[in-house]
Parts: structure tokens; sequence; C-alpha cells
């Protein structure tokens, strides 16, 4: 009877240390994952703040690249003007040329 208690109570005390181990497993395993899901958040708010950045910064070049664009056709658009001032400007001057040669021609004529 007491070698049946001794083993019974062997048994009990067994199945505490197991129980033991398993709950310092758990606790364990329980602490890694709170650090992976840590770890996993921490990289997931770098991720999105990286995209974030990269928006912005594509965001900023097309505006950059539109504003350039933007520039560079005011600028042709100022030189076509020029050069059609340019144009009219001669124009009127071979116009102021040919009219004054036909007054002169008129008063010629008027004169003789």
């Amino acid at each position: 009877m007491t070698s049946a208690l001794e083993d019974s109570d062997r048994r009990v005390k067994d199945a505490h240390t197991q129980k033991e181990m398993a709950d310092t497993m758990i606790t364990r395993l329980k602490t890694q994952l709170k650090e992976f899901e840590d770890s996993h958040n921490k990289s997931m708010v770098e991720l999105m703040a990286e995209h974030t950045l990269e928006k912005k910064k594509a965001g900023k070049e097309r505006v950059e690249e539109r504003e350039g664009l933007l520039e560079k056709a005011a600028e042709e658009e100022r030189k076509a003007l020029e050069e059609q001032r340019k144009a009219l400007t001669a124009e009127r001057a071979e116009l102021e040329k040919r009219l004054m040669a036909e007054r002169e021609e008129k008063e010629n004529q008027v004169s003789a």
C-alpha cells in the first residue's frame, strides 16, 4: 500500500512538473508571439511611412515636371509672339514705304 501511495505521489509530482514545464513553454511562446507582433507592427508602420514618402516624392516630382512644362510652353509662346511682332513690324515698315512711294508718285503726277 505504501509503495502504491509513493507511486501515486511520484506520478502527481511528475504531472505537476510537466504542467509547470508546459506553463513555462506557453508563457515563452506568448512572449515570442508578442515580440513578433510588435516587430511586425513596427515594420508595417515603417513600410507605410516609406510608401507615403514615396507617394509624396512622386507627387512633388509630377508638380515640378508640370511647372517645367508650363514654363517651357510660356517661353515658346513669348518667342512666337516676339517673332510675330518682328514680322508685323517689318510688314508695316514695308507698307509705309510702299504707301509713301505711291503718295510721292501721285504727287509727282499732280505736279507734272
